[in-house]
């Protein structure tokens, strides 16, 4: 494998009996230089297709990766940047993201929909830190990871699933018309700062952003926000709406939380940490605590 790497037999490589994926992780790093660390054979028909670089889908996914280097070689990017850099600039690049999403499936139906309760987050008690514990904190280094970055995207796609099913399904009970997803499909617009709306029957609008995890946080409610999202939550106290689901492969409550039980009278740093108790007897969430991070580094979305 290593030698046809090397010798740019793609014959050898191809009839090779490892995994797809491995064999061109094999090949990039053995000839990193001429390779663009790309994968996943539907990911390529995607960036392919993006860029107007004419190639056959039936063709072995290591002549569209030879394509995409021949791209990125006739442009000039070689002389800006590495084949593992325009890698990242593709995964981050919202072209790319918007094609993903908009081509997917819903992930949950809504017969499973009925297992589901949405519960309402009381705050009972809310304790802050005067200490400057994070004045001298080091920065974390953030180093992208497509595959942590699709598991990232995989569960806030399901948990947005879950919620938009959640309404639908519950949509009288609930008040809820025109009911209008922007966090995929046609009406994607990643820029409104919310994940879904509706309407009540006296006109009033509600802004829902949907968090999920696929952890059992077991009563905990955490999750990070954007500068968008904070501030488009902040100018809409009464009617902007986090939606967290916890544990979305096997969990079945929806915790509904009121914006401005969120950041209360004193504006917080995007970081929003939770320890909450839920009820089991009348299904109801007790707010213990809250935890402000007082950074003013950037959450990312």
């Amino acid at each position: 494998m290593v030698d046809a790497t090397k010798n740019n037999d793609y014959e050898r490589i191809i009839n090779n009996p490892l995994n797809p994926q491995f064999k061109n992780k094999i090949n990039f790093l053995y000839d990193y230089n001429n390779q663009i660390p790309i994968y996943s054979n539907e990911d390529l028909n995607v960036i392919l297709t993006l860029f107007e670089i004419p190639f056959d889908k039936n063709i072995d996914r290591i002549y569209k990766r030879e394509k995409l280097f021949e791209f990125y070689k006739n442009n000039g990017y070689d002389q800006k940047v590495s084949p593992a850099l325009f890698m990242l600039f593709i995964y981050s690049w919202y072209g790319y993201r918007a094609i993903l999403r908009t081509n997917e499936k819903p992930t949950i139906e809504s017969k499973e929909i009925e297992s589901f309760s949405l519960v309402d987050i009381k705050i009972d008690d809310v304790i802050t830190s005067k200490k400057e514990k994070y004045k001298n904190e080091l920065k974390r280094r953030i180093v992208y990871n497509p595959g942590s970055e699709e598991s990232k995207r995989i569960t806030g796609k399901k948990a947005e699933d879950i919620v938009l099913e959640y309404l639908k399904v519950h949509a009288k009970e609930l008040d809820a018309h025109n009911i209008t997803p922007w966090c995929y499909g046609e009406n994607q617009d990643d820029g409104k700062g919310y994940d879904i709306s509706y309407f009540l029957s006296n006109g009033t609008e509600i802004f829902v952003e949907v968090k999920g995890t696929k952890a059992d946080l077991k009563g905990q409610v955490y999750f990070e926000m954007s500068r968008n999202e904070y501030n488009v939550m902040k100018n809409n106290p009464d009617t902007y709406y986090i939606f967290f689901v916890n544990d979305v492969n096997k969990g079945n409550i929806i915790q509904r939380i009121l914006a401005k039980d969120v950041y209360g009278e004193e504006s917080i740093k995007y970081r929003v940490n939770f320890k909450s108790m839920l009820k089991d007897e009348n299904k109801t969430i007790a707010l213990n605590s809250r935890e402000l991070k007082k950074s003013d580094d950037k959450i990312k979305d």
